[in-house]
C-alpha cells in the first residue's frame, strides 16, 4: 500500500536504484538507515507526493548515507517529521561524502532538535548541487538550514531556498544553518529566517561561519 506509507523495492538500473513513488523512497532510506547499505545510489525518475506518514530520513549518526541521491530534476512534495526531540532531519538526516544534486522538496514540514534542513540535515565531506526548497518549513533548535542544517568541508552550489526557517535559538541560514570549513556558491534566498530566542548567529544565506568558510555569489532577499 503506496498510499500508507508502504515500503516497496526500487528497480536497480547500473549503479542506481531507480526510485518512482514515496514506497520506493521509503524503502531506499531503510536500506541506508537500518540496513547499512550506505554506499548505494537513488534517482528519481518521477515527481510524487508522500502521505502524511512520518518521514525516515535516509542516513543516521551510526549509517550515514555515503552514496549519491540523484533527483534527476524532480520535486518530492510533502515530506512530513514531526518528533521535536529527533536530530538529523531532511530528506537524508546524515550524509558522510554523500554527493546530493538536482531535487526539489516542496511543501516539506520538517520539525527537530538539531541539524535539521530540507535536503540534508548533517553533512561533511559531499556536494549539494541544483537543489531546491520550494515552500518548505524547517523549525527546531540548533544547525537548521533552508538547504542544509549543518554543512563541514562541504561544497553547496546552485541552491535556492524560498521557505520558512524558525528557530528557537540561533545557527539558522537561509541556505546552511553552520557552515564549517565549506563553500557556498551561487546560491539564493527568497525565504524567511526568524529566530524566536535571542541567537545572534542567524542569516539569509549561512547562520554561523565556522573554520572560515567561503561564501561566493549569493543573493538573500529576505527581509528579517
Amino acid at each position: 500500500c503506496i498510499r500508507c506509507g508502504a515500503w516497496q523495492e526500487a528497480t536497480p538500473n547500473g549503479d542506481y536504484y531507480e526510485i518512482h513513488n514515496q514506497g520506493q523512497l521509503r524503502w531506499f532510506a531503510d536500506q541506508v538507515s537500518n540496513k547499512g547499505q550506505t554506499t548505494i545510489n537513488a534517482r528519481l525518475m518521477a515527481s510524487f507526493a508522500m502521505d502524511s506518514t512520518e518521514w525516515t530520513p535516509i542516513g543516521t549518526e551510526s549509517n550515514p548515507f555515503a552514496g549519491k541521491f540523484d533527483g534527476n530534476g524532480n520535486t518530492i512534495t510533502g515530506l512530513t517529521c514531526t518528533d521535536e526531540s529527533k536530530d538529523y532531519v531532511g530528506l537524508v538526516g546524515y550524509a558522510n561524502g554523500a554527493v546530493i544534486q538536482n531535487v526539489t522538496v516542496q511543501d516539506a514540514a520538517l520539525k527537530g532538535h538539531y541539524y535539521i534542513g530540507t535536503v540534508c540535515g548533517f553533512i561533511v565531506g559531499g556536494t549539494i548541487t541544483g537543489c531546491t526548497n520550494s515552500g518548505s518549513t524547517v523549525s527546531g533548535g540548533y544547525y537548521l538550514g533552508g538547504i542544509a542544517g549543518y554543512a563541514a568541508d562541504t561544497t553547496v552550489q546552485r541552491c535556492v531556498n524560498s521557505g520558512a526557517v524558525t528557530s528557537k535559538y540561533s545557527k539558522i541560514g537561509g541556505i546552511v544553518g553552520t557552515a564549517n570549513r565549506a563553500t557556498v556558491q551561487d546560491c539564493g534566498n527568497i525565504g524567511t529566517v526568524t529566530r524566536e530566542g535571542h541567537g545572534s548567529e542567524y542569516g539569509g544565506i549561512i547562520g554561523e561561519a565556522s573554520g572560515n568558510p567561503t561564501i561566493q555569489n549569493c543573493y538573500n532577499a529576505d527581509k528579517n
